[in-house]
């Protein structure tokens, strides 16, 4: 009877073993969806900030003057996020400002984050693929995302004409200065 008693013990203790282990192992993959935004943010360390790399003279050519030096007042919270850039002035239109910046995020990260308030579109700016997101309802808003060779170009802010032409063309002119290549 003790024999039996031990054995009956030791299938019970097993038993509880493997349903703390089936619990323990259900409860790491329902707190998992966190895990992948933070890992497809970029773990490269951001090597310039593309408002003190560009002489002022460079930024001018392109029409940019820059209105608030290491500044970002954007939609993100994850502390592992990285912004190096200022608010810019489009000389050409002065109620035109936007957030140049050069950041860690990438498009897996932006459209995952901002999936339920933004639209998504892929676009290419001259060689260097980019995501443009532009909020539901709000024209003329967008946020621009070129990945460069080592780090993203962020430009971020309202555009006229209810269209992100604008961000695409400043881009564009952007991607061809030599410091931020």
């Amino acid at each position: 009877m003790t024999n039996a008693r031990t054995r009956f013990r030791g299938k019970l203790i097993l038993l509880l073993l493997l349903l703390v282990a089936a619990v323990t192992s259900c409860s790491k993959t329902a707190t998992g969806p966190s895990e992948p935004l933070s890992a497809s943010l970029s773990s490269q360390p951001l090597r310039l900030d593309p408002c003190t790399a560009v002489p002022p003279d460079q930024l001018s050519a392109v029409g940019l003057e820059v209105r608030i030096p290491n500044h970002y007042n954007g939609p993100f919270s994850e502390p592992n996020l990285k912004f190096a850039g200022c608010l810019v002035r489009y000389m050409s239109n002065p109620d035109v400002e936007f957030y140049l910046q050069a950041t860690n995020i990438t498009s897996d990260y932006l459209q995952a984050t901002l999936a339920k308030s933004r639209t998504f579109h892929q676009v290419k700016i001259g060689t260097h693929d980019a995501t443009l997101a532009t909020p539901h309802g709000s024209p003329g808003e967008c946020m621009l995302l070129v990945s460069m060779s080592d780090y993203r170009l962020l430009l971020d802010g309202s555009f006229p004409n209810k269209s992100c032409d604008l961000a695409t063309d400043i881009a564009t002119k952007l991607i061809g200065v030599p410091q931020l290549q």
